[in-house]
């Protein structure tokens, strides 16, 4: 359940070059689950061109961090998530008609670097590309995102 929510979680539109920061974390809490998400958009078009992910969960420690990156995205190559000097390689986990999601185990050092960075970079392959696409992810607002997720987690 914790795993399908997080792939389930966000829409995908096709892939644009150059991106903003769409808004802010928006958070949806169930079933003993949270699941924040904040998505960068094309300028000027509004097309999502990547949707970062983290989820949490009421029964397990670790929590998951992910991006679903549009169709056409290689996945032999995964995604590289890069934050200061901490580098991720995260491989793909499913692919649904919007687009593709890569998903990781992220222990309480990934969450702390995560929720200090100004942003993460993520960097993807486009299919039949030797070059990468890279996406800076805001993560303003994570650690204040993160704790009122665990608090509604207590909550009966």
């Amino acid at each position: 359940m914790f795993r399908s929510i997080l792939l389930a979680s966000t829409l995908i539109a096709p892939l644009a070059a150059q991106a903003e920061d769409q808004a802010a974390w928006q958070s949806n809490c169930q079933n003993g689950s949270c699941t924040l998400v904040r998505s960068v958009a094309e300028s000027g078009t509004d097309r999502t061109v990547a949707t970062f992910i983290v989820a949490l969960s009421k029964t397990h420690e670790t929590a998951r961090v992910g991006v679903a990156l549009p169709l056409g995205t290689a996945l032999d190559a995964g995604v590289r998530m890069i934050v200061g000097d901490k580098t991720l390689n995260v491989p793909f986990q499913v692919c649904f008609p919007d687009g593709c999601r890569a998903t990781a185990d992220a222990d309480s050092a990934t969450l702390a670097a995560l929720t200090g960075a100004a942003a993460v970079q993520v960097q993807f392959f486009p299919f039949s590309s030797d070059k990468p696409v890279a996406v800076d992810v805001p993560m303003s607002g994570l650690a204040e995102a993160i704790a009122a997720a665990r608090t509604a987690l207590t909550q009966p």
